[in-house]
């Protein structure tokens, strides 16, 4: 299972989205050296070698979040429309 805070948990789902720090950072308004902390957490705290296996492992094993007892799972979604297929990962419970 992952561990993860909120926080944590906001950046992990755009890793997975294939984003770069930078991007990440800007998108929740954070900075860049909070990224690369808050993913080599991660990466420590897991057993991983780096942010292309946190990505795999996050899509493929459930979260949890906190102290939330209910585990979160990453999911592609994927929309349709007449001219284009879109997808995205979002979490469910």
């Amino acid at each position: 299972m992952i561990q993860c805070t909120q926080r944590e948990s906001e950046v992990l789902v755009l890793l997975a989205h294939g984003l770069s720090n930078k991007t990440i950072a800007a998108r929740l308004g954070i900075s860049h050296n909070t990224v690369c902390d808050h993913v080599c957490s991660l990466i420590q705290r897991h057993g991983l070698s780096n942010r292309l296996e946190l990505a795999v492992r996050a899509s493929t094993r459930p979260w949890q979040i906190g102290s939330d007892s209910v585990p979160y799972q990453l999911t592609k979604v994927y929309s349709m429309t007449t001219a284009s297929k879109k997808s995205e990962w979002m979490l469910f419970r």
